[in-house]
């Protein structure tokens, strides 16, 4: 493709980039990323970086951005001195696949929702953003013989929902190589698991439903530090440290029994619970991060997160603690060529590793991924790519092997607002 007609295609769809925040709206409760593997607490929890990070293999504590938001660590936020407006969307296809069969699922839904502003510029940034924090999606089946094989009992269990977080951040630079920051997150939603059994004795038919729902809300602090060494004038060693705080998040619990015969007509309706009040505690985390950068060029950076899992969750969770590593880097062949545009883009790559808080059959559920991306330059702005192939699990023990491609489509919009005009 000619790149000046490239060029001038994607200066065009600049002022296209409003359309998925009208989708981002209406999508922002489809947290539908489908998973056997959450159903347990608040579900499954959703990575927060952004295109950039995750095609890094999830790495951003440690990586200073001018013309992105860093969503893993708002130490770095003051080197933002434009007003900056990011939108993202998700496709996740999986393969489910256990020791005897196996199904796909197709799933898409918003992945983020951001705005953020300098307050004294290179000094104090804010931002807000909106993204899907946790995600319960997920359908199995057993199948029981009661009474010498005289009574079957087939039973479907199916979740939904999850949590919602509406994130304030703030950024300050202390010095010229020392940024500090803080985030407010406030989690909101709800999350229902329902049973449902079919009760076939050869005489009469039964359906039994049970209904559990929780909903949730509060909030919880994250505190952040950020440090760059310059080595040269084009090289810089870069630092970070973010810390999650343990908190309570209170909710209620509604659990319905149902019944119904045959026909599908309700014989039988009784609430067991109606607003008991619960609470979940969250888990407190440390990360840390390191990067090699040098300017316009490249950067290799490492992600270590450690999360106290142990001490988290309900009354009757049993977590264990966990760690997550991620390394990955980026390159940008020829930032100011202005002749051949696909110098100009920047391309990353990455892996990351971890696990679930929790054991299945005594087996601990572990995760890898691959990821790469790229991100293409709208003037100041730009159009971000991010592809994840991904593996959780096993089919040992009983258990179930997910495989998954998941992709991150988001645009970019830097500009300046809120300057107050000299002259008229």
């Amino acid at each position: 493709m000619d790149c000046t007609l490239f060029g001038s295609l994607m200066s065009q769809f600049k002022g296209l980039l409003f359309l998925p925040f009208i989708l981002a709206i209406t999508c922002a409760k489809s947290q539908s990323i489908s998973s056997v593997y959450s159903d347990r607490g608040i579900g499954t929890l959703n990575y927060q970086g952004l295109p950039n990070n995750l095609a890094m293999g999830e790495v951003g504590i440690a990586v200073p951005e001018r013309w992105k938001l860093n969503h893993q660590n708002p130490a770095f936020l003051p080197l933002n001195s434009l007003t900056i407006f990011q939108v993202g969307l998700e496709m996740d296809r999986r393969s489910l696949t256990n020791s005897s069969q196996s199904t796909k699922e197709i799933s898409s839904g918003l992945r983020y929702l951001n705005f953020a502003f300098p307050i004294i510029s290179e000094k104090w940034t804010t931002s807000i953003g909106l993204t899907p924090y946790s995600t319960v999606n997920y359908n199995s089946f057993t199948l029981d013989s009661l009474n010498n094989n005289q009574t079957l009992v087939s039973t479907t269990f199916s979740g939904s929902g999850g949590l919602s977080a509406f994130k304030w951040s703030n950024g300050v630079r202390v010095s010229k190589d020392l940024f500090l920051g803080v985030r407010t997150t406030y989690l909101f939603g709800t999350i229902e698991n329902q049973s449902k059994s079919l009760v076939e004795d050869g005489l009469l038919n039964n359906i039994i439903d049970f209904n559990d729902v929780y909903s949730y809300s509060g909030a919880v602090l994250e505190l952040s530090a950020a440090y760059k060494k310059d080595l040269t004038e084009e090289s810089v060693l870069n630092f970070g440290a973010v810390y999650e705080l343990s908190r309570d998040i209170d909710g209620t619990n509604d659990k319905t029994f149902e019944t119904f015969n045959a026909g599908g007509i309700q014989v039988g309706s009784r609430p067991i619970l109606e607003g008991e009040p619960i609470s979940f505690t969250m888990p407190s985390s440390l990360g840390l991060g390191a990067s090699y950068q040098v300017f316009n060029k490249y950067l290799i950076g490492l992600d270590v997160k450690s999360t106290n899992w142990k001490n988290a969750g309900a009354e009757n969770d049993s977590f264990r603690n966990t760690t997550n590593i991620g390394i990955g880097g980026q390159w940008t062949p020829d930032y100011s060529n202005v002749s051949r545009y696909w110098k100009r883009v920047t391309y990353l790559m990455g892996f990351n590793f971890g696990s679930l808080p929790y054991k299945i059959n005594g087996q601990t559920i572990r995760e890898f991924g691959i990821n790469f991306g790229s991100s293409l330059p709208v003037g100041a702005s730009s159009l971000d790519l991010a592809f994840k192939y991904g593996g959780l699990g096993s089919t040992e023990n009983d258990l179930i092997r997910e495989t998954y491609f998941r992709i991150v489509i988001g645009a970019t919009i830097n500009d300046r607002w809120f300057i107050k005009r000299r002259y008229n």
